[in-house]
């Protein structure tokens, strides 16, 4: 085959009606990126693999280049099974190439549907389309899939992340007219490094323990779709040609998406984004290194931008160097643990259908940190699924001990990232209610309690409604009496740290007032 810039020439015939599958009209584009040729007709986009050699992948062969294709369309598939239709054969006739034959097979191509720029993730959140509800859906759908992606231990070192994040820094050190100071860049460095050997008990904790997934390596903003009003996530674009780009703890792989939203300014989105992930896998242990892992993909994106910038036109360089500024910026304020919320411990409680969870997610969500759920801990603890119903084993006093003490468990987990945590259960005892108060004082963190109320005859028509829609919480209106019977009084709690809201008032309303009263305090 020609070399990069001969067959170049030869790839833009396949912009040729006569060389491309039927469209319905409209023009073909051509896209070069570093590695591919992508071509994007109407309905289907064809993605042909550059003959180039880099540091980090070879694609100098034909059978590289055909392996690479098949590896792409195999590994996308787990997250996107209907867009990638598989690998084609692209044909010489004549002189000329095309994807309809016939003639001699030269080369091959990724086969994909089209999808509409408008419904990925980076799209939505420019025009502010890209719901809590959307994260909600994408958090569950990659932690099932990382629950069955193979494990990639061999990659995902503490000692390999550690050379990858100092390494980077000596990277961006080199970088000609990096826009941030030397000093600033070395004591980011100094700091990065002396905080992983902190961590690194954590990570060999979370290594040892299978948290290392052959996962997606590239999850950003624009390879995360949501077609049309559908909550249902297709993710595209894992990387194919370096398996090692792919072995990570998977809460790596989910830092470069989060990091993106906060770049964005939505610090709220990737906070729910982080709190919805932990609650679908059951996993908190990943909070203390949340702020690294925002740090490490912050700096390499900083580090891409400058390096784009080098030699670009002025418009370009401009906008490349602001970028690279705007990250390397990001990526100090994580890695001095700078976050937008305060520490602090506040349960949410009170009856059962009195609008708890739905204040404690709108509470997390505001004040940016993760509301852990007495129902879905019970429903891991029990290993049933959130929307399966439990035993009644699993509603004993020793198993809702379990089931508090796991709460405990993650909540200290989250309070060691300097970051606030939402508690949601009834808390009808005053020992639930004691416990929490005590993680508070262990921690050295400010407590408050929110006790969701309404009136008695909009519990029951609530908990009627519920009993027509199930979800996560098995109450029903039958145990509404005993727990009417049974609540302790709240009287231990002193004024200063209880705050009543009115669930049958506007969400607003309480969201103000606990607001309110968190900053006072």
């Amino acid at each position: 085959m020609e070399t990069d810039e001969a067959f170049a020439h030869e790839v833009e015939q396949l912009c040729s009606p006569a060389a491309f599958p039927a469209q319905g009209g409209g023009d073909v584009e051509l896209i070069t990126t570093h590695i591919s040729w992508v071509l994007r007709g109407r309905r289907d986009v064809f993605k042909l693999k550059r003959p180039v050699r880099y540091a980090f992948v070879d694609f100098s062969s034909p059978e590289q280049r055909r392996h690479a294709c098949e590896e792409e369309v195999r590994l996308n598939t787990r997250l996107a099974p209907d867009v990638y239709g598989g690998v084609v054969p692209v044909y010489r006739a004549q002189g000329k190439l095309s994807f309809v034959g016939p003639g001699e097979v030269v080369e091959h191509a990724v086969r994909m549907r089209r999808l509409n720029d408008a419904d990925s993730c980076r799209e939505r959140l420019a025009r502010n389309a890209l719901s809590p509800e959307h994260l909600a859906a994408l958090a569950q759908r990659l932690a099932a899939f990382y629950r069955c992606a193979p494990l990639a231990s061999a990659f995902g070192t503490p000692e390999r992340l550690r050379a990858l994040v100092l390494d980077n820094f000596d990277e961006i050190a080199r970088v000609p007219e990096f826009p941030a100071p030397a000093r600033s860049i070395a004591r980011l460095r100094a700091h990065a490094a002396s905080h992983l050997e902190k961590l690194l008990p954590r990570l060999d904790a979370r290594h040892d323990g299978g948290a290392v997934r052959d996962g997606h390596g590239d999850l950003r903003l624009e390879h995360v779709y949501f077609e049309g009003d559908a909550l249902v996530p297709v993710v595209i674009d894992a990387v194919e040609f370096e398996p090692a780009f792919r072995g990570s703890d998977m809460a790596l792989d989910v830092a470069f998406f989060a990091m993106e939203l906060e770049d964005a300014g939505r610090a709220d989105l990737a906070a729910w984004l982080w709190s919805c992930f932990a609650r679908a896998l059951q996993d908190y242990g990943f909070y203390p290194l949340i702020d690294t892992f925002v740090m490490y993909r912050a700096a390499v994106r900083a580090k891409v931008a400058a390096l784009t910038a080098v030699g670009a036109p002025a418009h370009v360089r401009r906008r490349k160097r602001d970028e690279a500024r705007r990250l390397f910026a990001l990526a100090e304020r994580a890695g001095h643990d700078h976050h937008t919320g305060r520490p602090a411990v506040i349960c949410v409680g009170g009856l059962v259908g009195a609008g708890k969870s739905v204040v404690a997610e709108a509470l997390a969500r505001a004040i940016v940190g993760p509301v852990i759920s007495s129902d879905h801990t019970r429903k891991a603890l029990a290993g049933v699924s959130p929307d399966q119903q439990a035993a009644p084993a699993h509603y004993t006093a020793a198993f809702s001990d379990a089931t508090l003490q796991a709460m405990r468990a993650h909540a200290t987990l989250v309070l060691e990232s300097h970051r606030p945590v939402v508690l949601d259960a009834t808390f009808r005892s005053r020992a639930w209610r004691d416990e929490a108060r005590a993680l508070a004082t262990a921690q050295g963190v400010p407590f408050l309690f929110v006790e969701a109320t309404c009136q008695e005859s909009v519990l029951r028509a609530r908990l009627r409604a519920r009993q027509a829609r199930p979800g996560v919480s098995d109450a029903r209106e039958a145990q509404l009496d005993d727990l009417l019977r049974t609540f302790e009084p709240l009287s231990e709690l002193p004024a200063a740290v209880h705050l009543r809201v009115d669930t049958e008032q506007p969400l607003a309303d309480a969201l103000a007032a606990v607001t309110a009263r968190l900053a006072s305090g």
